[in-house]
Order: structure tokens, then C-alpha cells, then sequence
């Protein structure tokens, strides 16, 4: 039977290589008009760091450790329900004050697969065997449209998930999905595949709220946590600045200051490798257009010279094992060394 996908599901499918020798095929055209129609349709999700992560490989075996108590993290609430898939969601109750919770699956065999994690939501999802399970968080905003989309498959199970009501849906004998009320401007869904109804009931009891703070003891030796975070982006922006000597690591703002902190909430290297990577190329893009555009050649050459090295910066050499977000930032190099405009391609990274 075919996967019923989601629209979300979709723009996060990890397509990899095919999709980037797209990009290149693309990027590398001679026919400005036909590029644009074709970019326009491949990269219309590519419109924030968000929708690169068709770029990261959710699955990579890099990434994955076998975990007695999986971990699930998401933005913290706290809500409750009017009883009715009505046009708008529950109405919540007052604020925690906590930055984040987490849930733990209390069962062991699971691997954790990857997380992605954003100021507006996130994901994690974790494998045993034939079995999925995927845990979403998004804002509270999106809450109407994602039942309503379920809502489609079928009538409504109430049901409760993490100490809050819940709606649930089957698409198949082995493929169930569960939203959780609103909860500080957050809502939670979980789907579990391979697996019969009893089991993913079963499944569900064993997901209990935690603390951030257990959630960060219980990530695997892969993961970055906050405590480490700093000196994981400081580390890989000291290999970019040692490729790109004699050249500044990031180029100096327009009114003189010093570049803002770059900061991150993610926990898998290759994401954190992605923010850190990014910012860096973004910034060196951002000022190779607008020397280009007004003929500053000191400031063109030097923007020319640092993405010339991009293919030196170990953060991208590390992330290309996993993934293919350094190669897109690879061709947007080779375009800037031949001064030609880079525009919408930016999209791909930034």
C-alpha cells in the first residue's frame, strides 16, 4: 500500500544526491529564462534554512545510537481542549515559563535517527526494527490545518498523548498519527509506522514528559549539547578562518561593527555544521552581490577568494559524508569565480 504523504512530510523527504545534481544541472545552464522557470519550481520550498534540510539526511548512520530511553524534545506548554475538531484549536492555559520540555520513550530498541530543531518547531525521529516513530512540533498557528488534513483520512479517535487529549488517525493497519492539544503556543504530533494499533497505543503510554535537562543527558556522544554548543561552532569557524587566511572569516557589516554572534539550537552536527557553514557563505554571498553590483572590486575579489575556498572548510568536508548541503554551497562558489550573479541560488543555503 502507498505511504500517504503530508505536504510537511514532502518538503522534508531527503532526496539527496538526485536533487542536488538537479541544482547543479540548473545552476550550471546557459539559458537565463529557462533556469529561472526551472529553479522557480525545484527550489520553491528552499525560501528559509528550514526548507534546506531537504539538504540533511535524517537517517544517516553517522547519527545513529541505540538509546535505552529516546529522547523527544519540543518547545514547552501547557493547554487544554474543548472537546470538538472545531476551525480553531484548543484554547490554552496559562504560560509554564519553561523554554523546553521533553518526552521520553520509556522502551528500549529505539535508534535515534535525527533531529531538527527550530525557533518555530522541530523534529525527531527515531527506528527499531520495521518500526518509525516520528515526533513533530509545530506552532500553535498550524494547529487548524494539520487536523483538518488528518481529518480527511477519517473520523477522529480521542485519545490522550503525554498527559494532554489528543486526536488520532489510522491511515493503515500499520501506519497511525496522534496530535496533542496546543501547549504554549506549540502542538504536538507523533506517528508511528510498522506497527498495529495495539502496539502504537502501547507505544504512546510510554511517552512521559521530562525536562531539558534530562533530555540533554540522555543525547548520545554524536549529538552536541547546549553546554558544548559553543565551543563545537568555535571549533569549526577557527577551520574556516585558518582556509580562508589571510582573509577575514566573515566579512565586516556595512556600518563597521562587529558580525553578530551565530547562534544555533541544534543538536546534530550536520544541522549545526549547516547554521555555522551557512551564516559564514551567506555573508561572503550577501557582500560578493553587492560588491558586483556596485563595482567594489577590493570588496568582489575578497568575497571571490573566501567562497573560493569553501571546499578547504572542514565543517563542509565533515557534513559532505552525511549530506549534500557543502555541495550546493561548493556551486555557489564555482559561480562566483566566474563572476556570474548568484540571486535565487542563495535560496539553496541560506
Amino acid at each position: 500500500m502507498g505511504h500517504p504523504w503530508s505536504d510537511d512530510e514532502i518538503a522534508r523527504l531527503p532526496v539527496g544526491s538526485a536533487r542536488a545534481e538537479l541544482l547543479e544541472e540548473i545552476m550550471n545552464s546557459t539559458d537565463s529564462a529557462d533556469r529561472s522557470g526551472r529553479r522557480a519550481d525545484v527550489e520553491a520550498d528552499a525560501t528559509s534554512r528550514r526548507a534546506t534540510r531537504w539538504l540533511v539526511p535524517l537517517a544517516a548512520a553517522a547519527v545513529v545510537a541505540a538509546l535505552a530511553t529516546a529522547p523527544v524534545w519540543w518547545p514547552d506548554g501547557d493547554g487544554g481542549r474543548d472537546g470538538e475538531v472545531a476551525a480553531t484549536p484548543p484554547s490554552p492555559s496559562a504560560p509554564t515559563g519553561v523554554a523546553y520540555r521533553a518526552v521520553l520513550v520509556d522502551a528500549s530498541g529505539w535508534t535515534l535517527n535525527g533531529v531538527a530543531d527550530d525557533a518555530d518547531g522541530g523534529e525527531i525521529d527515531y527506528e527499531r526494527g520495521q518500526e518509525s516513530l516520528e515526533v513533530h512540533w509545530r506552532e500553535a498557528g498550524d494547529y487548524t490545518g494539520y487536523v483538518e488534513d488528518r481529518s480527511d483520512i477519517g473520523p477522529a479517535t480521542d485519545t490522550e498523548l503525554a498527559g494532554l487529549p489528543a486526536l488520532q488517525w489510522s491511515y493503515d493497519a500499520r501506519d497511525h498519527t496522534t496530535i496533542r492539544d496546543v501547549q504554549d503556543g506549540f502542538f504536538l504530533e507523533v506517528r508511528g509506522s510498522g506497527m498495529d494499533l495495539g502496539s502504537y497505543t502501547e507505544l504512546l503510554g510510554q511517552l512521559r514528559m521530562a525536562t531539558a535537562e534530562e533530555f540533554q543527558a540522555s543525547l548520545p556522544e554524536e549529538y552536541v549539547t547546549d553546554a558544548e554548543r559553543a565551543d563545537v561552532v568555535a571549533e569549526m569557524l577557527q577551520g574556516i578562518a585558518d582556509a580562508a587566511a589571510p582573509n577575514p572569516v566573515r566579512p565586516t557589516p556595512a556600518d563597521g561593527s562587529e558580525p553578530a554572534p551565530i547562534t544555533s539550537t541544534e543538536v546534530e552536527r550536520y544541522n549545526l555544521g549547516a547554521d555555522v557553514a551557512g551564516t559564514v557563505a551567506c555573508e561572503w554571498i550577501a557582500a560578493y552581490e553587492s560588491a558586483r553590483e556596485s563595482g567594489t572590486s577590493e570588496t568582489l575579489s575578497q568575497a571571490q577568494q573566501v567562497l573560493s575556498t569553501s571546499r578547504q572548510w572542514p565543517v563542509l568536508q565533515e557534513m559532505a559524508g552525511e549530506g549534500d548541503y557543502p555541495r550546493v554551497i561548493w556551486q555557489i562558489s564555482r559561480r562566483a569565480q566566474t563572476g556570474q550573479p548568484i540571486g535565487e541560488y542563495a535560496q539553496g543555503v541560506c
